[in-house]
């Protein structure tokens, strides 16, 4: 196309999107669950946990996806999208005469699959719209969980001026609006998850910890922003394992192995829960305990790995979540979801098999090797999927489907001082006029939440810090702090340490690679190792630190040495004794130490048989320069020798080396007078 020119390529491309842009041209045969109104809205969510491998050929059409996996959290939320809808269209007061539809499609947790389900959204279902200004069948679209499978829808939905909120999806890069113009979300970005990991971490003085990611946007995009906010704080990263729901068991064991190996005891893993969990299961299998783990807000509150037998090894979780919320109307709503009300309905099946155990007998394809349904059967309403006092990411998705409402509502009744004026029809309504609507909705929703998105589509951040704890042998998720802006746009972070249960017990766990270095020694690097990872080496003569984990040690000042546990500078000294005084009664009794500053001396000055020996004598203080053999050059204690010093107040003086007098060696060390008189003892001199 290129070779017959520009303008022909692009005559050629608008020939083509005249032609095919809006005839069905095929099905994906996804299951789908629907309802129709004046206004309809796309969702779509992970309800599957896993897709099934498919092998193209290329030879044919390939066979449509089938997926394994039942996620109750995740049909919960398309209830709870339904149930909003369901709401909002009773609800005289918004939208009053105007109704939503939806259309609910399964992703697998899967990018492709959500590309298919994006694809089938921008369809018309029935496949007889052919005109060229044909628009989406959808208004809006509530989607998705997964970070990468909400960039694909994002990038899908550009062109189109689709917008889509999400409620799960916390990946910073959905941020940028040059990429992504028309996503929103209802939970805070990793931006602001990152920080508050940081936070944590520097909090409990944690400094060598490992990192797990998941192999996708939300993981490797996510742990890059934490591990830029610890590095400020000079925290260490002993290793970064990569898993995903989809890896073969081999590599499942090489991050397990690479976990024992390591000595670290805190591991923050930012893994969205499925792609965790066959870690998990291998960590508990394998009886690894001991470890001090961090959750990321996609797992910290997640039901299938909050069980007793988990909490052997990840006891003591801990972790941050969005705001909890109670919607007690909807558990009414729950406990009517039936297959034998609604035969028909999507994914309703595969629910009633996997909390009541058995197949409906109308969904016997459901799956084999499991007992048919007798028809009287009843749910255990005490399971997590019907307790609405703690909603979390449900009420993100019951926070989208209101915003979206809010913003239709304000196209079509923009008059405020006449509410039931219309200014437009439902009919008028298309996605672009969503999208900048919704850029500027703001409302209080029912629960006394102040509702609207920043310029770059985010709720501001808000966080509850979470802690997994055993109760009455099940585990709990118990708040223990949150984390959030305060009015400043500071952000603060609250902990009731009191309140925290540690993999420790109330011990909070260390996480350091080399213990801190004590008085005496320094910090040496360990060549090849971390900066946390060092050796601790004693200070040599005359340094000293008196601090814990010193980076160097400090010379003592010119007339000072350092102490034998090199923790202190203490002054040099002269040993002295009494005259006429044996050698075993000198070796009985502590000798006496005579302070005498010094300024530097030879080394080899300092050794026990070069030591200066003043003797206490009738007429004053004698040396014996016997041991001192020769002490400068040219100079021997036999000598009579005039040799100059200074007093500390700088006068001159002349000492002889005579019987009855000290000798003043100034040419290898000088004695400042002023503290031998302290010693009230005489001492023949002459002022030069």
């Amino acid at each position: 196309m290129i070779m017959f020119g520009h303008g022909i390529h692009i005559c050629l491309i608008l020939w083509l999107h005249s032609c095919f842009a809006c005839n069905l041209l095929g099905d994906f045969g996804m299951p789908s669950s629907t309802e129709d109104g004046d206004i309809v809205v796309g969702g779509i969510f992970p309800v599957s946990n896993k897709q099934n491998h498919l092998s193209a050929s290329f030879e044919k059409e390939p066979p449509d996806a089938t997926c394994n996996g039942f996620d109750m959290r995740a049909f919960r939320w398309t209830q709870v999208m339904i149930f909003a809808i369901n709401e909002i269209n009773s609800d005289s007061t918004l939208l009053p005469n105007i109704s939503l539809g939806y259309r609910i499609f399964d992703s697998c947790a899967s990018p492709t699959n959500t590309l298919r389900a994006a694809l089938t959204l921008l369809s018309d279902p029935n496949g007889d719209n052919s005109t060229v200004q044909c628009q989406p069948p959808v208004s809006a679209l509530i989607a998705e969980s997964g970070s990468s499978q909400s960039m694909a829808l994002a990038g899908t939905f550009g062109p189109f001026n689709l917008p889509m909120v999400s409620y799960f999806s916390t990946c910073a890069c959905l941020s940028d609006k040059s990429k992504y113009p028309t996503f929103f979300r209802t939970i805070p970005s990793d931006f602001h998850q990152a920080k508050a990991l940081a936070f944590l971490v520097k909090r409990f003085g944690w400094e060598w910890i490992g990192t797990l990611q998941s192999d996708n946007d939300y993981g490797r995009n996510g742990l890059s922003a934490f591990m830029s906010e610890v590095k400020k704080l000079g925290v260490c990263i002993a290793f970064t394992g990569t898993v995903l729901r989809t890896y073969p068991q081999s590599k499942i064991l090489e991050v397990v192995d690479m976990i024992k190996m390591s000595t670290v005891k805190v591991i923050l893993a930012f893994v969205p829960e499925g792609d965790l969990y066959p870690v998990m299961k291998e960590i508990v299998r394998q009886n690894i305990t001991g470890i001090q783990w961090i959750a990321s807000e996609a797992w910290i509150t997640a039901a299938r790995p909050s069980t007793a037998e988990m909490f052997k090894s990840f006891g003591g979780t801990i972790g941050f979540s969005v705001r909890k919320m109670a919607i007690p109307k909807l558990q009414n709503f729950l406990t009517n979801i039936s297959p034998y009300s609604n035969p028909g309905a999507a994914f309703v099946g595969r629910f009633w098999e996997t909390l009541v155990g058995c197949k409906p007998f109308h969904h016997l394809s459901v799956s084999s090797n499991i007992p048919v349904c007798r028809g009287d059967e009843t749910p255990d309403l005490t399971s997590v999927f019907f307790n609405v006092t703690q909603l979390r990411v449900s009420y993100n998705v019951y926070k989208a489907v209101y915003t979206i409402a809010h913003a239709i509502h304000q196209l079509i009744f923009c008059n405020w001082n006449s509410p039931r004026e219309k200014c437009l029809n439902a009919s008028q309504i298309n996605p672009n006029l969503v999208t900048s609507q919704l850029r500027q909705v703001k409302f209080v929703d029912e629960f006394g939440e102040t509702v609207f998105f920043d310029k770059n589509g985010d709720l501001p951040p808000s966080y509850d810090i979470i802690n997994w704890q055993l109760r009455q042998g099940e585990v709990q998720h118990v708040t223990v702090g949150y984390f959030s802006t305060s009015a400043e746009a500071a952000y603060e972070l609250v902990i009731r340490e009191d309140d925290i249960r540690w993999s420790t017990g109330r011990v909070v766990p260390q996480a350091v690679c080399s213990e801190l270095c004590p008085t005496g020694t320094r910090r040496a690097p360990i060549k090849g190792r971390p900066s946390c990872c060092f050796d601790c080496v004693p200070c040599a003569d005359g340094t000293i630190t008196n601090q814990t984990g010193a980076l160097d040690c400090t010379p003592c000042p010119e007339e000072y040495w350092s102490n034998e546990e090199r923790s202190r500078c203490i002054l040099k000294y002269i040993e002295t004794h009494t005259a006429g005084e044996s050698e075993q009664r000198r070796a009985q009794r502590p000798a006496a130490l005579l302070p005498l500053p010094v300024l530097p001396v030879p080394s080899h000055l300092h050794r026990p048989a070069h030591r200066l020996v003043l003797h206490a004598a009738p007429h004053g203080l004698r040396c014996d320069l016997r041991p001192l053999h020769l002490l400068c050059s040219g100079q021997n204690a036999g000598g009579d020798h005039s040799l100059p010093c200074h007093t500390a107040r700088g006068n001159e003086v002349r000492a002889r080396a005579a019987e009855g007098h000290c000798v003043l060696l100034h040419c290898c060390t000088s004695i400042y007078l002023h503290t031998l008189a302290d010693y009230h003892t005489p001492i023949s001199s002459e002022k030069a």
